[in-house]
């Protein structure tokens, strides 16, 4: 699944439309994309004033068009207006946490969130972690088991009683229950790898972007497709400050975890992390 294939996109609303046109039903779509949505190009340099809410439909409506994921969501949002559907985006932010289950013991689900497994990998590849600028910026996260409950709670609404959930134009559930800095992001990795014997100081680099842009290139995996190390620096240190407000109040959602708990989760998640990447490379 990939959440910027427009033409995966158009055939899914396409069959949805044909759906509709044939029985007269108005299926309902959830749409997965993501708060990276609201990025900006801080390049590390700054915390953002600037925190939207889901609320707030004028300022989701102003973002760039060429924001990632704006042109997917974008048609979603216009399958709902013509009537073709029942539209949901859900927007999670940065997700940690290890996920359990019968998927992920089957290896059919990712276990992992892309973030950290990239600091790692790059820690372990370069022998130290690095920040663009000062990693001021700020990101806001969730626990993987409460977006999981912001699923289902839009899932069960949608279907037990619709007209108390928002959609289309009005159905954007941010997936956000607290946030942090880049620098302590990859501070908390650093010191987990130091912790590990797997890095010989606790100590994070400040870079450039052409020079954290080379950094992160050397070890993009498969799964970052096309994106370059620039557009992955930029990305990870940028602000995407945000509230989950609409599901709080229309769905009663409420996120138990903070982000003390994904730095005391994240020792361990770095341990399985190591492991398997170093299963890799001794394949």
């Amino acid at each position: 699944a990939d959440c910027d294939d427009v033409n995966a996109t158009n055939a899914i609303l396409g069959g949805l439309k044909a759906r509709h046109e044939k029985t007269g039903d108005v299926p309902i779509m959830i749409h997965n994309s993501g708060t990276g949505e609201l990025m900006d190009d801080a390049q590390g340099a700054f915390k953002s004033e600037k925190v939207y809410s889901d609320l707030n439909i004028a300022d989701i409506e102003a973002l760039p068009p060429t924001a990632i994921h704006r042109p997917v969501d974008v048609l979603v949002v216009a399958a709902d207006a013509a009537g073709h559907a029942r539209t949901h985006i859900i927007m999670p932010s940065v997700i940690y946490g290890v996920g359990t289950g019968p998927l992920f013991d089957a290896g059919i689900s990712n276990p992992h969130t892309m973030v950290f497994p990239l600091y790692v990998r790059t820690g372990l590849h370069h022998k130290h972690l690095a920040v663009l600028n000062e990693g001021a910026t700020c990101w806001a996260n969730v626990h993987i088991t409460d977006i999981t409950d912001l699923f289902i709670r839009v899932l069960d609404t949608s279907l037990s009683n619709p007209e108390k959930v928002s959609h289309g134009r009005n159905g954007y559930f941010f997936g956000a229950s607290d946030e942090f800095s880049g620098r302590e992001g990859v501070q908390a990795v650093a010191d987990a790898l130091f912790t590990l014997g797997r890095l010989s100081s606790r100590e994070v680099v400040k870079y450039s972007l052409d020079e954290i842009a080379k950094y992160y290139a050397s070890t993009l995996p498969p799964s970052f497709g096309s994106y370059g190390g620039q557009f992955i620096a930029r990305a990870l240190f940028s602000n995407t400050r945000c509230k989950g407000d609409r599901a709080r109040r229309e769905l009663g959602w409420a996120p138990v975890h903070t982000t003390k708990d994904m730095f005391e989760g994240l020792k361990s998640e770095v341990e399985i992390l190591v492991k398997n990447i170093e299963a890799e490379k001794s394949a």
